[in-house]
């Protein structure tokens, strides 16, 4: 970055001209790896939905580094994630911070002096999972629980304070579940709480005064510009999505503006991706942003300060996600334009050097079903075949095609569609019957 640099021996030049660069985009709410590809229960390993309060496990302990999910995600411009435990406890345990870098295991892809996550949840999930298993079964009974969790923290955490001063005697008997509720007291741990209504919000926000902690972020926070100038002089940012509500009682009063509500009032407003396959999802965290910007004029979750980077929610994060000098952390379009409902950005040999080839096999779209094929070469790996899909009805219709994409006839499955170049994006949607199509280029070198 800059007039003149120095290139050193043996750098891998890459001609942008025509071309945008971005910085690699920081998605703050990620299940990528925690419920890994291709869906099924065998990969379920976000939720510990065994009893509400489960703080003492990690997602990282989770996380599968292999998922057929992390090429896609960054072949949309993602490089850093927060991996998060589901919602369905009152506190699910802790986040893991991550570098989207081909890697076996995942301590390779934690990142360096990144504080963790303490995932809550507020609401009608923890009183779904658990109304007719002992409870809670009210927001009452949340409240309850999370003040009953942080009062048994409090006491472990004066007990190991007490013997860290002078290791007089035996140091007290370890509890996982209070260690880290201890660490969240300590100020070393930053939460990150699921919620969609704004009262309730306040009302976590009470709960973290009378314990003494801080709420770094709320994710979703559907209705969060009712409080934008509360939320504001607490410093806690949302972690929102660019125009998804309405799927439950308690994300139906949304707008279009929370974002650009909550950056009016000083806020910091986050676009997140929470689901890997569907709504912006990891694809398309460019196209949400500038989704939210278009109707209402504010960027969001595009880093260039402190104040609108994703990585704010978990400092130092978000120095790592910017274009300046001794940061090369960011992808190149393989597109010379950024139309919004584009795929821009193809995995490059210096983001994925493990990868030779990545391309469509085929993709067939029934009504509000999406399904990729990828056949996908790794190096020395051989050839693989990953399958990744949602559907609100039960009957998936796949047509693996390698010359490209061809829809099959019948009721409620797309229009046959022309073979995908194999260098061209691929429209991330696709106006006929409201069917997705998603995919990534060839344009691995």
């Amino acid at each position: 970055v800059g007039a003149k640099v120095e290139v050193p021996t043996g750098a891998v030049v890459v001609d942008g001209t025509g071309k945008f660069v971005t910085p690699g985009l920081i998605d703050d709410h990620s299940h990528i790896g925690v419920y890994a590809a291709p869906g099924t229960d065998a990969e379920s390993d976000g939720n510990e939905a065994t009893t509400p309060v489960t703080a003492e496990v990690w997602a990282e302990h989770s996380f599968w580094p292999q998922d057929p999910q992390i090429p896609l995600a960054i072949a949309g411009g993602i490089t850093t994630i927060q991996a998060l435990p589901g919602s369905a406890n009152l506190i699910g345990g802790r986040s893991a911070i991550l570098k989207l870098i081909p890697a076996r295991t995942v301590q390779e892809m934690k990142f360096p002096g990144a504080h963790y996550g303490l995932k809550m949840a507020c609401g009608e999930n923890p009183k779904r999972v658990y109304g007719r298993r002992g409870g809670p079964s009210t927001r009452m009974g949340n409240m309850a629980g999370y003040r009953a969790a942080f009062i048994q923290a409090e006491g472990y955490r004066r007990k190991w304070d007490a013997w860290n001063k002078d290791h007089k005697g035996d140091p007290p008997d370890r509890n996982l579940r209070l260690e880290s509720l201890a660490e969240v007291l300590r100020g070393n741990m930053y939460v990150q709480n699921h919620c969609y209504r704004a009262d309730e919000m306040a009302q976590m926000l009470d709960l973290a005064h009378e314990f003494g902690f801080k709420i770094r972020s709320f994710h979703h926070a559907v209705e969060s510009y009712k409080i934008a100038d509360l939320l504001s002089k607490e410093g806690t940012a949302v972690s929102v999505w660019a125009d998804w509500w309405g799927f439950k009682e308690e994300a139906m009063d949304g707008i279009q503006q929370n974002a650009a509500l909550n950056q009016q009032a000083g806020g910091r407003s986050i676009i997140h991706s929470d689901d890997p396959s569907g709504i912006c999802g990891s694809w398309g965290q460019n196209e949400c942003s500038a989704q939210t910007s278009a109707v209402t004029g504010v960027v969001a979750s595009l880093p260039s300060d402190s104040a609108s980077v994703p990585g704010a929610a978990y400092t130092p994060i978000w120095e790592w996600s910017s274009i300046r000098p001794g940061v090369t952390n960011f992808p190149v379009p393989s597109t010379t334009t950024a139309p919004v409902g584009t795929s821009t950005f193809a995995p490059t040999a210096t983001i994925l050097p493990s990868l030779n080839a990545i391309e469509p096999v085929g993709i067939s779209c029934p009504v509000a079903v999406m399904i990729v094929a990828l056949r996908i070469t790794t190096g020395g790996l051989g050839w693989r075949t990953y399958v990744e899909g949602y559907c609100s009805r039960p009957t998936l219709v796949l047509s693996a095609l390698a010359a490209g994409v061809a829809a099959a006839a019948g009721a409620g499955v797309c229009p046959a569609r022309a073979p995908l170049d194999a260098h061209a994006p691929v429209k991330a949607s696709n106006s006929n019957s409201g069917c997705r199509m998603l995919g990534t280029s060839r344009a691995l070198t």
